[in-house]
Formats: C-alpha cells, structure tokens, sequence
C-alpha cells in the first residue's frame, strides 16, 4: 500500500514539472521577433523640360526601407532619401536606387533618365580663321530652277548673308543624301561666299583648287523640309586674302 502511495506521488510531480517546462516553451515562443517586411524599391523624378543642363529631382517611393544609396549613371552617387542632381551634358543616364532594411533584405530598381542638349533643330556655325561663329538667323531656299541657297547671319545684323551655298542640282545626282561638291575657282555656277563683319565678301570663285567642300548628309524636301551637312575649306577675296573654314555644319529649315 505505501509503493503505491509513492508511485503515485512521483507521477504527480512528473505531470507538474512537464507542464511548466511547456509553459515556458511557448513564453519563449511569444518572445520570436517578427518576421520583416520585405523591402520594396521603387521611385520617380522630375527633370522639367530636361534639357541640359537639367536639375532632376527624385522622390522615393521605396516601402518598408530604412536605407537609400543612389547611382545617377554618371558617376556620381547619393545616400539621401530624396536627392536632387544636375546632370550637364545631354545623354541617356540609367539611375539605380538600392533601398534596404538590413543586408539581407534589400531591392534594387533602375530607371532611364534621358537628358538632351536643348538646341534649336535648326543651326548654321563653323570655324573661320581660328574664330568660332554661330548665325543668329538663318534660311534655305530650292528655287524653281532647282538652285539651292543656304543663308546665315551674324548678330550683327548684317544685311548681306554673312554665309550663302548657291548649289545648281547636277543632272545626275541632284539635291539628297552623300551629294558632295567641291567648290572653286573655275567651277560655275556653284559657289560659296562669306561676308565678313567689315563687309569684305570672299567667295570661291576667286580661289584655285581645292577651294571647299561642301556635303549633303540629310535632306527632306517636304512640307517640314530640311537640308542638313557639312562643309570646310578656303575661300579668298578679290584682293587674294584667304579665309580658311573648318568644323562647318548646318541645318536649316525651308
């Protein structure tokens, strides 16, 4: 009679002991932390007409992130949550944003930032003599006996073109894409002429050969025709003065 009395009070004691350690097991269990919030990255910007140079303003839109590192794809780089960057130069700019709460819970997202250069469609500039000049007011011109004039003026307002191309369609090639003229002395009707700010015309008609070249890369004769190309070399005045041309290009509506 007493083993069973003591058997009895060892199974009692056993079921106590057993229900405390599994209550405390599940206390443990309720201090787990929480699982965390995958991180989200994502963001917009704002580059106002976005022409160079251009400030571009970024808004983070990033969820359940704490840290930002961003690479604006021209080298340059920021931490903050919503930056601003100036890019100077036109170009394409893939930015990435990384945004994270810890290293193991990151994303990363990149979006294209397109910047261009904010000049007019249309220009006529070139190098003569060492001085850069860009007209200020420019026109182009096929004529009704299929004679092609190209007209530039400096801002001085001169009332002679300051630059003119008087091209005449060849009966082979005519006026489009890869017409190349060489223009000098001799060569008739087709000429190039230049007025200078002191109202000396030069002309290719007074110089020998090679005189200047001149090259069609685009045309487009309809309803917003435009001529587009390039040109270099030397022309002289009456007097035998030369005028030496490089790095000329042009396009023109007409």
């Amino acid at each position: 009679m007493h083993n069973y009395k003591n058997l009895y009070q060892l199974l009692l004691a056993g079921i106590i002991i057993s229900t405390s350690l599994l209550q405390v097991s599940c206390n443990n269990d309720d201090d787990d932390p929480p699982t965390q919030n995958e991180v989200i990255a994502n963001f917009d910007f704002d580059c106002g007409d976005c022409e160079a140079p251009a400030e571009v303003s970024f808004t983070n839109t990033s969820q359940h992130a704490e840290e930002y590192s961003w690479t604006f794809g021209d080298g340059q780089n920021s931490t903050s949550e919503n930056p601003t960057h100036t890019y100077s130069q036109a170009g394409e700019y893939d930015v990435t944003l990384m945004a994270s709460s810890s290293p193991s819970n990151f994303e990363e997202i990149t979006r294209t930032v397109v910047i261009t250069s904010g000049q007019s469609n249309e220009y006529l500039r070139y190098e003569v003599n060492g001085t850069d000049i860009e007209a200020t007011a420019f026109s182009a011109e096929i004529t009704s006996d299929r004679r092609l004039f190209i007209r530039g003026y400096e801002a001085s307002g001169n009332e002679l073109p300051a630059f003119r191309i008087s091209i005449e369609e060849g009966s082979i090639i005519g006026f489009g894409p890869g017409l190349n003229q060489n223009l000098y002395q001799g060569v008739s009707p087709d000429t190039m002429s230049y007025v200078n700010t002191s109202q000396v015309k030069y002309a290719t008609f007074h110089t020998p050969s090679p005189g200047m070249h001149f090259f069609i890369q685009a045309i487009d004769e309809g309803a917003d025709g435009f001529i587009q190309g390039t040109f270099s070399g030397t022309m002289r005045n009456q007097s035998g003065d030369e005028l030496e041309f490089k790095s000329g290009e042009f396009r023109v509506m007409f």
